[in-house]
């Protein structure tokens, strides 16, 4: 299974193969932040958001990955994980 990147995301969400985005906690022990999980149409890619040498991309924010989906054309729902209880934006 490849990995999905921020191209192939970006890719994935100008043809509308993007059902819903997840972000989750990146625990303060692996350097905190928030990672990024897809509902995708492509079975090829797996779910999670990485970088092009593999590990997991994180973003600083739910602010900063929300701009970043919008910026890149997303439109769909965005589901916040807390920990405690998710929270649809």
């Amino acid at each position: 299974m490849r990995h999905i990147t921020s191209v192939s995301l970006s890719s994935l969400i100008r043809v509308g193969a993007v059902h819903r985005v997840h972000l989750l906690p990146y625990t303060p022990e692996d350097g905190g932040g928030w990672r990024m999980s897809v509902d995708h149409a492509d079975p090829g890619l797996e779910r999670d958001v990485r970088t092009k040498r593999g590990s997991i991309r994180l973003w600083r924010s739910t602010d900063s990955a929300i701009r970043w989906l919008s910026e890149a054309g997303y439109r769909g729902p965005i589901h916040v994980y807390t920990g405690q209880q998710g929270g649809q934006v």
